[in-house]
């Protein structure tokens, strides 16, 4: 779990075990590596660190590509198909 913001934690499902080898309170920057996924991964934000007791937060991403198109910023909903980007593609 990590916590992004004000009352927002980031939580992170489906990492390999090990994988992770960042120390509780560790500060990291866009593009540190996290992990690695053991299949699927799973990323939810919600309004604190206690696990399946807080309120979901709407995730929002940044240069990405929504169903083929790239997009600035926003917030994917379902069915969309989202995927990576290269920097700077939706601006």
């Amino acid at each position: 779990m990590l916590a992004v913001g004000v009352r927002e934690y980031c939580v992170l499902e489906g990492l390999e075990r090990g994988s992770c080898l960042l120390q509780p309170g560790a500060s990291i920057t866009a593009g540190d590596s996290l992990g690695r996924a053991a299949g699927l991964l799973f990323v939810y934000l919600q309004d604190g660190p206690e696990l399946a007791q807080r309120e979901g937060i709407p995730l929002r991403f940044w240069d990405y590509l929504v169903d083929g198109r790239p997009v600035h910023t926003g917030t994917p909903i379902p069915p969309q198909e989202v995927a990576a980007s290269t920097p700077g593609a939706g601006r």
